[in-house]
């Protein structure tokens, strides 16, 4: 029988209808299968896990369908260890079941730096300096010295070496001479404007000056929200107003 015979017959065109349905049968059921095991379907909208403990999260059947995964830790001394202080996907994005949830947690333990040899630097110098090395300046006191430059470093209270470890994001409060012999000489300083900077720019600013930074008040929920980000609606004492080194502003944020 020869070929155009045979695809003249009926059943040959019976038969290919059949492998037709049966193939596209087998194409759509696969597809199904995939939008199942995928959950396509089940897309939702991603909670906001920042400020709560990744234990705790872990732990609540709520969120048994997310999958956590620790990216990186830091140190921060004024949050508790665990807590979860950036998350990937951010809050809010539409995501499906199963998806894995990167986060950054505060570490248990700090990461220690040496300190680095700060005499003689000014401030702006010693800034500059600790941020490279993930360093915040903290109580500045001024002494009646010649050189408007750092004398000392004190941390917890204690006078520390340089060269010394301390933890990574420590405040380290500094001596620093007033650029006269005695304190009856100092010149004032005029209070800068503050308002309307982020909580991070006030404070260098401040520290640049020669001043220090006083109470801090937040005037709206901190817990989930990078505090420099905050920004100044009030200071005291006000703009413009004379005052000496090493005078402390207060601070209220929103």
């Amino acid at each position: 029988m020869s070929f155009w015979n045979l695809i003249a017959k009926r059943i040959f065109w019976r038969h290919m209808l059949v492998m037709g349905v049966v193939s596209f049968l087998l194409i759509t059921l696969m597809q199904v299968f995939l939008y199942l095991f995928t959950f396509h379907w089940q897309k939702i909208e991603l909670p906001d896990f920042r400020g709560q403990n990744i234990q705790e999260v872990r732990s609540n059947s709520k969120y048994s369908h997310f999958v956590f995964e620790i990216t990186d830790s830091i140190y921060n001394n004024d949050k508790k260890p665990g807590t979860i202080v950036s998350q990937i996907p951010s809050p809010g994005s539409s995501v499906k079941k199963g998806r894995k949830i990167y986060v950054i947690v505060i570490s248990s333990t700090p990461e220690m730096v040496k300190l680095p040899n700060l005499q003689d630097l000014t401030l702006r110098e010693t800034q500059s300096i600790f941020q490279t090395y993930g360093l915040k300046i903290g109580h500045i006191k001024y002494v009646p010295d010649i050189g408007r430059t750092v004398l000392k470093a004190i941390y917890n209270g204690k006078e520390v070496e340089w060269g010394a470890s301390v933890p990574k994001g420590a405040k380290i409060d500094l001596v620093v001479g007033n650029g006269y012999e005695s304190s009856s000489q100092a010149e004032v300083i005029v209070v800068p404007k503050l308002i309307g900077l982020t909580r991070e720019k006030a404070l260098e600013k401040i520290n640049s000056l020669g001043l220090n930074i006083g109470k801090e008040v937040y005037l709206s929920n901190k817990e989930n929200k990078d505090e420099n980000r905050f920004r100044v609606v009030k200071q005291d004492p006000p703009v413009s107003e004379k005052v000496e080194y090493g005078t402390e502003i207060n601070l209220w944020y929103e």
